[in-house]
């Protein structure tokens, strides 16, 4: 009798004990992907972020050149333009083509800014 028991109780606890088994592994699966997901939308809005701040302080410095004449902006923006460009070059590879779409926009701006900034320095020689 105890042993028709104990295989009974096997009978309905193994397969219980292995459907746990296996939502235990696939929730661990799914965290490792949302985990990855994390992290590349973390790193892409820090990428994001440091582009605009550093786009910001190249407008303010190519404003306070065109305004002034001070070789000490001209200066602070020839620093800025490589970290931009670096920046710019990154966000090609942002996820979403959206995000793409506004990088690229903005990578078109920079290019004009730049041009004006290069002539301006020109015409002042």
């Amino acid at each position: 009798m105890l042993g028709r028991l104990v295989v009974a109780a096997l009978q309905i606890l193994v397969p219980i004990f292995a459907l746990a088994i296996l939502g235990f592994l696939q929730l661990d699966s799914h965290s490792q992907r949302f985990s990855q997901v994390a992290s590349r939308a973390a790193a892409d809005m820090r990428l994001v972020d440091d582009l605009l701040t550093e786009l910001d302080l190249a407008n303010v410095a190519a404003k306070d050149y065109f305004a002034t004449g001070n070789p000490g902006s001209l200066a602070a923006f020839a620093n800025l333009r490589p970290r931009i460009d670096g920046y710019l070059g990154e966000s090609r590879g942002l996820d979403e083509a959206s995000e793409r779409a506004l990088a690229a926009q903005a990578e078109r701006r920079w290019g004009s800014v730049t041009r004006r900034v290069d002539r301006a320095v020109a015409l002042r020689r």
